[in-house]
């Protein structure tokens, strides 16, 4: 841990009034004795972690390499500073352990706190903790009912007539016993968990002694199959479903209502979750970003205010990312997106294939259309020289007998025979420069006016 001497620095700390914050990780400059799993150090993911300390080992305790991470610092500009706040996702790192909740951590300084090591302290982890009854999100509530005696040394709602509490985590990470049942009869509690009443009960009017399906009597035979589960189940009106406790399934059978255990629940068709920010997971409704909590009543996640930290080229989706880009898909361990198709490359956020004449289509790596219009081309080419080589074998310089063909050179003085190259066309002139008592000994192929073949010579024309 740094160890520092407020002699030596208190007048930077009144000096660099203008910190730049901590909107984004950094790279880590490690001095003296400070190791990665200090308690001033965050990672946001555990790719962060262990490039950071391989950094540190690299580097010889200097700097934290590849690696990135929250440092509080008081005299660094690019650091946190005192009191400033972090919100970390579930699954960043702190003091070497993973930690699998969303978290904020603040910033304490020696000179806002006291001491003389600058450290993150957690400030809130969205949770109430409870040694007897564990973690309850804030807004929550345990999943029973206690007693007075169980509720010793937590606060009370009602300490002198409350009998039955409820234990509920409320904002701040503070756990309280909310009174649920009085012990006058004649009592009830009041919006603030307040018993009120008792004494003589004033008239009133006269109490409702018709059963559960009279009550309903017209209504839905859900409405009224539900009746038939006591205390088990619950019928919402606006939904038009009973909803069974404990995990139950809703059945009718017969035409009445029954909550039974399901070995392995599926989703209810009974139940009906706002699908644009929930999904249905059994008989209840779960959020899709986890730090907010479903409310039945609203039907809406509430609660939490954390906005997961995506890479570039992603896009936030609940407590995930998405990748932009067609083949890249989300490493929530390392918090990057990467390229999943075969023969291709990650390069600025999308897939690159290794050969540079095709592209990315359709999840896989193919050949652009440019190639592929230059091929064609290369081919009708291919397709048009044969053609026209194949008709050499039929010319009109050869007789029947395939013996050349005299009569044919006393008539025409120049014939042209077209030869492809890929500068141009060459043409090779025939010409006859005596009479036919010389025949055709003299004709000759020339280029530039330069003898390169006589009759008889085989010759190869190259084709590019």
């Amino acid at each position: 841990m740094k160890k520092i001497l407020l002699g030596a620095f208190l007048a930077l700390v009144f000096v660099c009034d203008g910190f730049a914050g901590c909107n984004s990780a950094i790279t880590l400059m490690y001095k003296g004795n400070q190791r990665p799993a200090d308690d001033e150090f965050l990672y946001e993911s555990e790719y962060q972690w262990q490039a950071s300390k391989q950094g540190w080992e690299n580097t010889r305790h200097q700097t934290s390499g590849d690696g990135k991470g929250f440092e509080c610092d008081q005299v660094k500009s690019a650091s946190c500073t005192a009191n400033e706040v972090v919100t970390m996702s579930a699954g960043h790192y702190w003091q070497g352990k993973k930690i699998n909740q969303t978290r904020k951590y603040q910033c304490w300084g020696w000179w806002a706190r006291g001491g003389l090591n600058d450290r993150w302290v957690v400030v809130d982890d969205g949770m109430c903790n409870s040694r007897q009854f564990g973690d309850i999100p804030v807004g929550g509530a345990y999943s029973r009912a206690l007693t007075k005696a169980e509720c010793s040394g937590y606060k009370k709602t009602d300490e002198t007539h409350g009998v039955e509490f409820q234990l509920r985590c409320q904002e701040g990470r503070n756990l309280i016993c909310w009174a649920t049942k009085c012990d006058d009869a004649n009592m009830k509690p009041n919006a603030d968990g307040v018993c009120v009443g008792g004494g003589v009960v004033p008239p009133g009017p006269k109490p409702d002694n018709r059963s559960c399906r009279e009550k309903r009597a017209g209504m839905s035979q859900t409405a009224l199959a539900c009746c038939d589960t006591g205390t088990e189940g619950d019928y919402d009106k606006a939904s038009d479903k009973c909803v069974c406790k404990g995990g139950k399934t809703f059945e009718i059978v017969s035409g009445r209502g029954q909550c039974v255990v399901k070995d392995k629940p599926g989703p209810d068709p009974t139940v009906q979750c706002p699908p644009e920010e929930t999904y249905q997971d059994g008989l209840t409704c779960k959020c899709k970003d986890r730090s907010k909590v479903y409310n039945p009543n609203t039907r809406k996640c509430e609660g939490g205010l954390v906005t997961k930290q995506c890479p570039s080229y992603s896009t936030p989706v609940g407590d995930t990312c998405k990748c932009d880009n067609e083949g890249m898909e989300y490493d929530a361990a390392g918090n990057y997106c990467k390229c999943t198709i075969a023969d291709a490359r990650t390069e600025s956020g999308r897939c690159k294939c290794n050969d540079a004449n095709k592209e990315v289509k359709n999840g896989k790596c193919e050949y652009s259309k440019s190639y592929l219009d230059v091929l064609a081309r290369i081919e009708a080419l291919y397709t048009s020289l044969s053609s026209t080589m194949g008709g050499f074998e039929k010319s009109v310089w050869k007789d029947a007998e395939g013996n050349f063909n005299t009569a044919r050179l006393a008539s025409d003085s120049i014939a042209g025979v077209v030869l492809g190259t890929a500068g141009g066309i060459i043409t090779a002139k025939i010409v006859k420069k005596n009479q036919l008592k010389q025949g055709f000994e003299d004709i000759k192929c020339a280029i530039g006016g330069q003898n390169i073949a006589s009759y008889g010579d085989t010759m190869t024309v190259g084709l590019q």
